[in-house]
C-alpha cells in the first residue's frame, strides 16, 4: 500500500517488481539472517512470534527501523504472508539517545569521588560506588531498598526530613549532617539534592561528600583562632589589626591605653 511505499522509498511498480532475493536485500545485513529464518518458519506453518523489530534499507540507502506484525494467510489459493509494517525509527532513535544518556550518566556517577544516590518516597533505589564506600558497606545490594533515614544520625533526622519536604516543592537546599556507617560510626557529610525522574517516576537525586577531614581542619582552625583571641585579650600588650588603613580589631589593652570604651 502507499504507506509501505513511503517507508521503503520505492514506487508501486518498483516494489512489485522486486524478486524474493531483492526483497530480502532490503533488510539490513545485520538483521537479515534472523528475518530469513522467521519467514521460512512462518511459511512452513511453524510457531513464530507475531511481532519483529528490525532495520530495512530504503531505496536511497537510508536505514529505517520497522515493527512488523505477520500472519500466515492463503492468497489465490497459495500460502502467503501478510505483513503489516510500522515505522518506529523515531522511537528507536529516542531509545538510543536515552540509552546513551544513561550510559554517560552512569560513567560519571560510577567514577566520581562523591556519593550519589537516588531515592523515591524515602526508599533508596540507587547508590554509586563512592556512596557505598563512604557508608562503609561491601556493595550497593546492602543499601538499595532501605529507608534513607536508616543512614541519617538521630540528631539530624528532623532537619533531613524538612529538606526532603522542601525538595518535593522543587527546592534544592545544601546541608551538613552526619551519616551512620555500617559499623555504627558517624561520618560528616555535605549533602545537596534535586528533584529527579527515575524509571519514569518522581525521585530525588542526592549528592553527598565526606567532609570529615575538612571539618577537622575547620574545627582545628577555630580552636586556634579562639586560643589566639584569648591570648590577645589577656595580654598586657596592645594589639591592633587593620586592613587598607581601616581598623578591624583592637584589643582591650589598646582600648585602655587610648582611653576609649571597649
Amino acid at each position: 500500500n502507499s504507506a509501505m511505499l513511503d517507508i521503503s522509498g520505492y514506487t508501486h511498480e518498483e516494489y512489485l517488481a522486486l524478486s524474493a532475493e531483492e526483497m530480502m536485500a532490503t533488510v539490513h545485513p545485520d538483521d537479515r539472517p534472523r528475518i530469513v529464518h522467521v519467514m521460512a518458519d512462518r511459511l512452513k506453518g511453524k510457531k513464530f512470534a507475531a511481532e519483529n523489530e528490525f532495520r530495512i534499507l530504503r531505496k536511497d540507502g537510508d536505514i529505517r527501523w520497522v515493527l512488523t506484525n505477520g500472519s500466515l494467510i492463503s492468497y489465490h489459493g497459495t500460502p502467503a504472508l501478510q505483513i503489516i509494517y510500522f515505522d518506529i525509527t523515531g522511537r528507536r532513535q529516542a531509545e538510543q539517545a536515552l540509552l546513551e544518556s544513561e550510559e554517560k550518566f552512569r560513567s560519571i556517577v560510577d567514577t566520581t569521588v562523591s556519593g550519589i544516590g537516588i531515592h523515591q518516597e524515602g526508599i533508596i533505589r540507587y547508590i554509586n560506588p563512592a556512596g557505598v564506600r563512604i557508608l562503609g558497606y561491601a556493595g550497593p545490594e546492602e543499601i538499595v531498598g532501605r529507608q534513607v533515614m536508616d543512614f541519617v544520625a538521630l540528631q539530624f533526622r528532623a532537619e533531613v526530613h524538612d529538606r526532603m519536604d522542601s525538595l518535593s516543592r522543587g527546592m534544592a537546599p545544601v546541608g551538613r549532617e552526619q551519616f551512620v556507617r555500617k559499623d555504627g560510626t558517624l561520618v560528616d557529610v555535605e549533602v545537596t539534592g534535586a528533584p529527579f525522574r527515575y524509571n519514569g517516576k518522581p525521585a530525588v537525586l542526592v549528592v553527598f561528600s565526606d567532609i570529615t577531614k575538612r571539618k577537622l581542619a575547620e574545627d582545628a582552625l577555630k580552636e586556634s583562632e579562639d586560643r589566639y583571641r584569648k591570648l590577645v585579650e589577656i595580654s598586657p600588650n596592645a594589639v591592633l589589626l587593620h586592613r587598607d588603613g581601616k581598623v578591624i580589631y583592637a584589643s582591650r589593652a589598646l582600648a585602655r591605653i587610648l582611653g576609649t570604651e571597649e
